[in-house]
């Protein structure tokens, strides 16, 4: 089996987080085409934790941007490879878990069939 540097196995890692980064945008879209974004309280306002959401989803363009310019980063510089590699994972788990929670708020609160 040919030995892989460590610099390479750290791009490949990138690289798979590159592909998972495309997963929140994907979500985001789903979201936007179902409908969800519609939902009104009283007065015909959006409900907070939706528009936090809206605001969240709005940031899944930049989390595949970001892996790219870490991988272009550890072209350019690669003893920085684990620095780049942490960072860009720590990003994109921080932004994930974020999105993730919030989806499952609005879910809870505004689709919940007990309120209703």
């Amino acid at each position: 089996m040919p030995h892989i540097s460590e610099t390479r196995q750290g791009q490949l890692l990138l690289i798979g987080v590159a592909v998972l980064s495309i997963a929140p945008l994907m979500c985001q879209r789903w979201l936007s085409n179902s409908g969800i974004y519609e939902i009104r309280v009283m007065g015909g306002l959006h409900p907070g934790d939706l528009l936090f959401l809206r605001k969240i989803g709005s940031l899944a363009v930049c989390m595949p941007c970001i892996v790219v310019i870490a991988l272009l980063a550890s072209f350019f510089r690669p003893a920085w490879i684990r620095f780049v590699l942490a960072g860009a994972t720590a990003v994109f788990l921080v932004y994930v878990l974020a999105f993730l929670i919030q989806a499952v708020c609005v879910i809870t609160f505004n689709l919940s069939p007990i309120g209703h």
